[in-house]
């Protein structure tokens, strides 16, 4: 006999070296396992921004190229206009253009540099009688009347139209200080307006004119009166006009930045529109100023033109030492122009181009950086992801595929882990349950055996046995020999069952007779005073397909393990009845009955349902598993319900 995955009905125990290699044949390959996908996955993040670089590389060297390319035409298009205009008007060409943030044109033989780093002196001061005369009465004696009239004298016999425009604007402010508004307001936007004071300078070089306004607008602001905001509106306009014209008025840089923004700080307290779109060169000229305060005057030092840091902070200088000139970046206009110039498009979506000083700190990780040279010597090219999970997510579809891949390994380890285990207990236990066997089966052969012989030999030696006495010893030995062949019988018919050697003959079967012929069988060992048999049987049942002599054997089974477990009572019932296409046949007993953990194993071969309980009964737990086998040979079903003390019910399910 083999014992088979039904034979197994208790939890195996391992020893300690078994379950010890178990746990190691687990851990090791899944350790192995989870450290290869580790740097599996690493060296994909690596391998795939390795092939992003080289990629991208390749598109930065071309944005390089082109913002060089850019850079020469930026200082050729410089150099074209400084030839063609004068300081001053080149100055405004390359800052509205955007050339550079600001720029420096040092002093030519034919002409003036712009910005000058000095008001450039006309004349000594006028120092003449009249004047210290007036001088005195605005300034010591407060004689503003007085002064007044002084100023006027002044300008009415002045040959010169310096001397005649400064007394005017002089005339005008005593003339506000006393109180003489409108008069003063007449001479500064009417009498200084006139065109021939238009390039009209002061004793220190610089424009009246544009000054003489400037002042009246402050006076205005300080003393309304109806119609002012338009009165103000067209003298803005006016000065606006001056301060913007690089082609005809020389103004000194100095004075033009300074009254750009007292217009610029005077308009932002009145009701008048105020904004850097009135004056888009303020910035650079203010800048321009600040880098001639910081720097003397460059001197050719035969190095090529490159972008220098300078002492004013984020600022740079290009200067061109053969033409005498030095271009003015600041760090914002430098890396504005990736984008001024469209050259953050020449790159895939989700990546952002930069400019930025070598030295310099960044916000983000570059994933690629490039020297640039020339003109931007100390400037690097930076590629960044402008979302770093993209970079993740390029890697996604082959770390998912090696995330399954080990998942599945380590699976596959611990389902091999898991058989092993089972079957290595199933191996211990089966191990344990043929030992047992052995034990169980000899002791059952041996008990009918034992009997007969002992009978036999006292029937054989003892010479005067009463014939009652004898007929008791026979009764014996057929009931010991009965229980032997139903023994064997089970083993038999099992090892068919299991080899597919077992004939089944289908015939038209009743029944009724089967039952007959099972009681029958059963019949000496019913024949006790404490046995109580109920047999109800429908009428007119109809036959069945079946084999009569193993459906008998069914029953007989489930009759000998109705009676064995049936305690003392010793009582069993039997009902046959049907139900629709289907004869279901019913053996009870009123025994010790089974828990529900014993139920589903009811029908494997060699179990018994409490080991403790029944080794006073007979049997080796083969009987319930033959009835299971011939059951299903008929394509019918058993079920067993059970209570603990309450007994149990088999019933069989038999297609008519």
């Amino acid at each position: 006999m083999v014992l088979k995955k039904g034979a197994i009905s208790q939890r195996a125990s391992y020893p300690r070296s078994v379950a010890f290699a178990l746990v190691a044949g687990v851990l090791i390959p899944s350790a192995c396992v989870i450290w290869f996908m580790t740097e599996a996955v690493r060296n994909e993040h690596l391998a795939v921004q390795q092939r992003l670089m080289h990629v991208y590389r390749e598109q930065l060297d071309k944005v390089k190229k082109q913002m060089l390319l850019r850079w020469r035409t930026r200082v050729a298009l410089v150099t074209e206009i400084a030839a063609q205009h004068s300081a001053a008007q080149a100055f405004a060409e390359v800052v509205n253009r955007d050339l550079a943030s600001s720029v420096v044109f040092c002093c030519a033989a034919e002409r003036r540099g712009y910005p000058a780093a000095q008001f450039s002196v006309t004349g000594a001061p006028l120092l003449s009688k009249a004047w210290r005369t007036a001088r005195r009465l605005e300034h010591q004696k407060l004689n503003f009347s007085g002064a007044v009239v002084v100023y006027g004298q002044i300008a009415e016999r002045a040959a010169d139209l310096s001397e005649v425009a400064q007394a005017l604007k002089a005339q005008a402010r005593c003339l506000f200080k006393a109180g003489r508004t409108g008069a003063a307001l007449d001479i500064l936007t009417v009498a200084l307006a006139e065109e021939r004071f238009r390039n009209t300078k002061d004793w220190r070089g610089r424009l009246i004119q544009p000054g003489a306004l400037l002042y009246a607008l402050q006076i205005m602001a300080q003393s309304p009166y109806p119609g002012n905001v338009a009165a103000m509106e067209a003298i803005t306009q006016q000065l606006t006009e001056l301060l913007s014209d690089y082609v005809e008025l020389s103004f000194p840089a100095q004075q033009r930045a300074f009254l750009m923004r007292q217009l610029q700080t005077l308009l932002s307290d009145t009701e008048l529109s105020a904004g850097d779109e009135r004056f888009p060169t303020l910035t650079a000229e203010e800048l321009a100023l600040a880098y001639l305060e910081s720097h003397p005057l460059p001197q050719s030092s035969g190095v090529e033109a490159q972008l220098r840091e300078t002492a004013i902070p984020d600022t740079w200088a290009l200067t061109f030492h053969d033409q005498n000139l030095t271009l003015l970046f600041t760090r914002a206009h430098i890396a504005g122009d990736i984008e001024r110039w469209g050259l953050d498009h020449m790159l895939p979506e989700g990546t952002e181009v930069r400019l930025f000083p070598a030295l310099s700190d960044q916000d983000a990780t570059p994933l690629l950086t490039l020297s640039t040279g020339e003109y931007l010597a100390g400037w690097q090219l930076s590629l960044t992801l402008k979302d770093a999970s993209w970079l993740s997510a390029a890697a996604e579809s082959r770390i998912v595929a090696y995330l399954w891949a080990g998942i599945l390994i380590i699976a596959a380890i611990i389902l091999l882990a898991v058989l092993t285990a089972r079957y290595v207990g199933r191996q211990l236990t089966l191990n344990r349950l043929e030992n047992d066997l052995v034990a169980n089966v000899s002791h059952e052969l041996k008990t009918p055996l034992s009997s007969i012989r002992v009978l036999a030999e006292t029937l054989l030696n003892s010479a005067n046995l009463s014939e009652r006495k004898t007929r008791e010893y026979l009764q014996i030995i057929a009931k010991e020999n009965l229980r032997l062949s139903r023994l064997i019988d089970n083993f038999l018919d099992l090892s068919r069952f299991e080899t597919q050697q077992q004939a089944v003959t289908f015939a038209r079967v009743s029944i009724g007779s089967v039952i007959d012929s099972a009681l029958e069988v059963m019949g000496e060992m019913f024949n006790t005073a404490k046995f109580a048999l109920e047999v109800e049987v429908y009428p007119d049942l109809p036959t069945i397909r079946g084999d009569a002599d193993l459906l008998v054997t069914v029953l007989v089974n489930l009759l000998d393990n109705a009676y064995k477990y049936s305690g003392d009572s010793k009582k069993i019932a039997i009902r046959a009845y049907q139900r629709r296409r289907v004869i279901c046949i019913e053996v009870q007993d009123f025994g010790i009955g089974m828990t529900s953990r014993q139920l589903p194993k009811i029908f494997h071969r060699f179990y018994r349902a409490d080991s403790r309980l029944t080794r006073s009964v007979d049997g080796c737990g083969l009987g319930l598993n033959v009835v299971e086998h011939i059951v299903k040979a008929h394509n019918g079903s058993i079920t067993v319900t059970s209570r603990p003390a309450r007994g149990s019910i088999f019933k069989v399910s038999l297609p008519i």
